[in-house]
Parts: C-alpha cells; structure tokens; sequence
C-alpha cells in the first residue's frame, strides 16, 4: 500500500474511491487486450474483413487497439479472471460497465452468476483518457441492427461529456497544425490519422459539450468542424 492510502489525513471514502478506480482501470485494460486478441481470431474474420472494407490498415487496427466482443453473453468475466487469481472481479467488470446485472437482481453483494455481457457481437472500439488510458469502449455491430454504435455508460474512471476519442493521440497534432479537426464517430477519426491528420478528434455517439470544448482549448484556440454532411450533421455544426 502507498503513502496515500495509508494516510490518516485522507477521508476513507476519497481512499476507497481511489482504490475502486484502479481496480476498474486495470480490469478495462486488460479487456481490452482480451477483445484484441479475439479479432484476430479466423471465427471472426467477417468483423475484420469490415474494418478492412472501411479503409483500415493492420497497423491502425492494431495501434489503436481494435477489437471484436463475441456474441457470447458469458465471455468477458471468463477471460478477464483468467489474470486474476487472488480475487473475484465482478463488481469490478460491473463498476467498468463491461458486465450488466440483471434487472431482477440488483444485489450488488449477491451478483456473481446473476451477469452478462454488455458488448456482444461488435466491433470495440477502445477509448482512452488524456494520458493513453483505455476508460471506455464504444461498440458496433457489423450487420443490420440498432443500435448502430453501443457505449461504454459513465463509471468511475468515464464521463463521456469530458473525454474525446483520439485526444491522447492528437495532442500533438494540434499543437503542430495549430487547430483542431473535429469529426463524428471513429471510423472517420481513425482514417483521417491513418493519412496523417493527427491533429483529429471525435465525439463517441454524442453531442459536443462544453467540458469538451474546454479540453480543446488546453491545445488550440482553432477547431475545423468535418461533420457528416447529412442533415443531421449539418444541423450538429
């Protein structure tokens, strides 16, 4: 234990918050790699043919961490516990909204076998904080089917008002090209990247809020709007 949590000055619901966090960022990491491995699996060739159909390359797939979460309702538990011996990592998969409870059981003390997976049958799409930290996912399908794109919900370590997809990333490329290119969704996020527009972020399925904006700012005063140019995304500019 570190001097910060053994500390008598702390208040032990700041210290038990802390301690919630960690658990919840290292059990989204390692999904993270466990949903990676599995896009490279020769059963789900189809959701890699697709990102492949959209334009991506294996090295992009792979910088960013793509991956596929089976159709399966029990999968992630499974291969998550696999690296943790010591301890039961429910409430923690359930904390990072990766694991749903069922509705008619809302016991948190009782919740072991009572989960199922909140991403089944799509794309992961990896998102990660200011410091290169996987924090959420955002999902899609591959074929027909709504929604289109499913999000990780806010958790401890997630609110989705304050983080932009790609920031870690573009920080840079802001400050090299001197704005910031501002698109929807990954896909045209990972491909302006991919032809070297490393100065691009993205809103994940939502609107673009203040808290964002004021994370632009941290890096440039100057933001290029490349929305869709359906009705909806000419309305959103």
């Amino acid at each position: 234990e570190s001097d910060w949590e053994n500390s008598k000055q702390r208040d032990p619901k700041a210290i038990e918050e802390d301690l919630v966090k960690k658990r919840v960022y290292t059990v989204m990491h390692t999904a993270v790699e466990v949903y990676g491995e599995e896009l490279k699996h020769p059963d789900y060739k189809k959701a890699l043919d697709y990102l492949h159909k959209r334009g991506l390359k294996d090295e992009t797939i792979l910088h960013w961490h793509i991956g596929f979460a089976p159709d399966l309702w029990q999968f992630v538990e499974a291969r998550v516990s696999a690296t943790y011996r010591e301890r039961t990592i429910t409430q923690d998969l359930v904390a990072a909204g990766l694991l749903k409870v069922r509705e008619n059981n809302q016991d948190t003390n009782r919740i072991n076998g009572n989960t199922y997976d909140f991403f089944r049958g799509r794309i992961t799409f990896p998102i990660f904080d200011v410091a290169g930290k996987p924090v959420a996912i955002s999902a899609r399908i591959i074929d027909q089917g709504e929604p289109k794109y499913l999000n990780s919900p806010d958790t401890p370590i997630f609110n989705k008002s304050q983080v932009l997809y790609g920031l870690h990333k573009a920080k840079d490329g802001m400050r090299k090209w001197k704005f910031a290119l501002l698109v929807e969704g990954q896909l045209d996020l990972l491909l302006c990247h991919q032809e070297g527009f490393d100065q691009t972020v993205a809103t994940s399925g939502t609107a673009l809020t203040d808290d964002h904006l004021r994370l632009l700012k941290r890096y440039t005063n100057n933001l290029m709007l490349v929305y869709d140019a359906d009705q909806a995304g000419m309305k959103a500019t």
